[in-house]
């Protein structure tokens, strides 16, 4: 993210899993990260199987995307390319896997822009339900975002995951 919004979404992510998803810590140094200001967190479901989330800020605009994943090898996915091209129902067998989350719509990439994010329905109804909100706080505008993020994963990649497990 190429302003203020980085640091928001650093702490605000973080703190809206710590919440609604206590399991998934933050990792401290695995993975090495590709992008700048990616954060990945995990769930150590059992010694063998981890499950990942990883939040990766765009460095050319105001916006973000997640992966998500697991390894059965007690680590981050690695060796297989950046992301996988089948779906985590499709590679559940697998000892690895990692992809955007968009792999749960269909699709191939979802960003959620920040700032193009608040202006849509779904965002205005988001930031309806924050009290006391500012719109021109940035913490709030990465806020509005980063709850629709991660009602996404909770919606629909947490039970990928488990599926997987």
């Amino acid at each position: 993210m190429i302003s203020v919004y980085g640091r928001a979404l650093r702490e605000v992510f973080t703190a809206e899993l710590a919440s609604k998803a206590p399991e998934y810590r933050p990792s401290k140094g695995d993975p090495e990260p590709m992008f700048p200001g990616q954060r990945s967190f995990v769930h150590k479901v059992d010694e063998a199987f981890w499950a990942w989330l990883t939040v990766i800020p765009s460095p050319k605009d105001d916006s973000f995307t997640l992966e998500m994943g697991w390894s059965r090898l007690a680590r981050y996915p690695q060796g297989m390319g950046r992301v996988s091209l089948r779906s985590p129902f499709e590679a559940a067998k697998e000892p690895e896997y990692l992809c955007r989350i968009g792999k749960l719509l269909g699709v191939e990439d979802v960003w959620w822009d920040v700032d193009k994010f608040l202006r849509s329905e779904e965002g205005k109804a988001i930031f309806r339900e924050i009290p006391g909100a500012l719109q021109s706080n940035p913490q709030t505008r990465v806020l509005v975002s980063a709850r629709a993020a991660l009602s996404l994963f909770l919606r629909a990649g947490v039970p990928a995951l488990n599926a997987a497990a």
